[in-house]
């Protein structure tokens, strides 16, 4: 079924974010891998397999971070057998879950965590990938334009679309038809609240076909720069290595897809029996006060310097 990204791991989600927010019904299975398994393990261990369904088929969910991937199998002791094999490695301790009577608490937190990167929209549009982990990353950046020229100190200034950036690998240049050029990458500074790369006119000056000295009529022409580089908020794969404001985020996301089940309609006033509720009008904002919240948390990691085009 492939891997996806998440911010969020159920259990932390059921111990600081259910406020007001019912999630009895929506988890069946809860546990965590008993053992490590590798790509293409055709079984998963558990450490309980209470909660799981234990006769047929049923969809379980892995949350491991950035390697979050949603299975296929069938209960036997303590061991989910599995419709094909895992796609990604897992540790020990990785959560294992699947959905309760009323829904899944899972399924949230995976369309929570698309909601975080559909607000961030890091990445060129269209991109199957808007990880905000950080990860090796290939573009293809097109100059002269706001994402690659030079300066007028024939220095080479690249502004990817992910960041923070956490280190560069290679860089290489083509003019037209021209043989692409691998850059010496002796002196990269990373900069702009490490959202730009700088290469100096030192590391560019002595490569061939192009002579950089007095041409200046080179920032004018057409090229376009491959870029190897390491980028993303999330400082490893794992949950650990996400930021407090991000998985908060995740956190506003996954309440606001929750409370829409009260209230799916976006009414201001619904009375059931002797319950009689009332929301804020919807008419007032263009959204709901969980979600502006979570869009304050993440606008820091928001594309918003050249568009999300660009």
């Amino acid at each position: 079924m492939g891997t996806f990204a998440t911010y969020l791991d159920l259990p932390d989600f059921l111990v600081n974010g259910t406020a007001n927010v019912e999630t009895a019904t929506l988890v069946g299975g809860n546990t965590t891998l008993s053992g490590s398994v590798a790509a293409g393990a055709g079984a998963l261990p558990l450490t309980s397999p209470a909660g799981f369904p234990g006769s047929g088929l049923f969809t379980a969910w892995v949350l491991d971070g950035l390697n979050s991937e949603k299975v296929l199998g069938s209960l036997s002791g303590s061991t989910i057998t599995l419709v094909g094999g895992t796609v990604a490695a897992h540790a020990a301790g990785v959560t294992v879950c699947s959905a309760g009577t009323g829904g899944c608490l899972a399924d949230v937190i995976a369309r929570a965590s698309r909601a975080v990167e559909n607000y961030c929209r890091q990445g060129p549009d269209g991109s199957a990938d808007r990880s905000l982990y950080a990860v090796s990353r290939v573009e293809n950046l097109r100059g002269p334009s706001l994402r690659a020229s030079w300066d007028t100190q024939n220095t080479l200034v690249l502004w990817p679309r992910r960041w923070p950036i956490q280190s560069v690998t290679s860089v290489s240049i083509q003019y037209g038809t021209l043989a692409p050029v691998l850059l010496n990458m002796g002196m990269p500074l990373i900069s702009d609240g490490l959202r730009s790369i700088e290469i100096p006119y030192q590391d560019v000056a002595t490569i061939t076909p192009i002579t950089f000295v007095n041409q200046s009529g080179l920032r004018s022409q057409w090229f376009v720069v491959a870029l190897t580089y390491v980028a993303g908020a999330c400082g490893s794969g794992a949950f650990a290595g996400v930021p407090d404001d991000i998985r908060e985020a995740c956190v506003l996301l996954a309440c606001d897809l929750l409370a829409q089940r009260s209230n799916p309609l976006g009414l201001s006033e619904v009375k059931q029996g002797k319950v009689d509720r009332t929301f804020r009008n919807r008419g007032d904002q263009w959204t709901s006060m969980f979600r502006e919240r979570a869009y304050e948390l993440l606008d820091q990691y928001a594309a918003d310097l050249f568009g999300v085009t660009a």
